[in-house]
């Protein structure tokens, strides 16, 4: 498996790739088992988003739209609405669409493999969004999610700070087994812990908007 690489590095990979659509050449990304990724027209960027209910992949995916525009490429988003089946399906789907490249912000990295094995076929890279990352991937964007959880609980800190008493934390966490959402939360319930006068009392599921709400009146009542 290929290490994660700085965003503003796989960014850079990634325009140098559009760049050579453009031209109408051919070109291969560092890492790609010397694949020569054939320009299509018009270029066009598939995206499969891991959820579009969620604000986190609905800003995500604005900003593949919104670059896209400025550079003057298609974009394609097609939402996996949280189901691993349904991202393999979409994939796919963009795949047969010609794109130019595919970027997967994926439901279970471990489903990876055949999706980018296939998009490879039709010499296509594939750019992971951010989660997680399995298979021969040509560029991995990741966020430092642990590190992100540890920002949150510093801020809940400083809201506090001067107030007696131990301080009761609900969590409104994603999905079981989402990657990014264990990082956050272990980050955040380790910076926490750092301190007495917080203690984490209850941790539930709020993949949607209308999750995280029923969520947050369950752990008030």
């Amino acid at each position: 498996m290929k290490k994660s690489v700085p965003i503003s590095a796989a960014m850079a990979t990634i325009l140098l790739f559009l760049s050579g659509c453009a031209s109408g050449a051919q070109t291969a990304l560092p890492g790609s088992a010397n694949i020569q990724f054939r320009a299509k027209h018009p270029v066009t960027i598939g995206y499969s988003v891991f959820d579009l209910q969620d604000p986190y992949f609905q800003t995500y995916a604005a900003g593949i739209k919104e670059e896209a525009a400025r550079r003057h490429v298609r974009a394609i988003i097609a939402d996996a609405k949280s189901s691993q089946l349904e991202q393999v399906s979409n994939s796919a789907s963009l795949i047969s669409r010609r794109i130019s490249a595919l970027i997967v912000s994926p439901v279970q990295p471990a489903a990876l493999p055949a999706t980018i094995n296939q998009a490879h076929r039709q010499k296509i890279p594939v750019i992971i969004g951010d989660v997680g990352a399995q298979g021969d991937y040509d560029a991995y964007i990741l966020s430092d999610n642990r590190d992100g959880g540890k920002q949150a609980a510093e801020y809940m800190k400083r809201a506090f700070s001067g107030r007696p008493g131990q301080h009761k934390i609900g969590i409104v966490d994603l999905a079981p087994g989402v990657v990014v959402g264990k990082e956050r939360s272990e980050g955040f319930k380790e910076e926490l812990a750092r301190d007495p006068h917080f203690r984490v009392v209850a941790s539930l599921p709020g993949q949607t908007v209308d999750t995280a709400y029923k969520a947050t009146q369950d752990m008030l009542s």
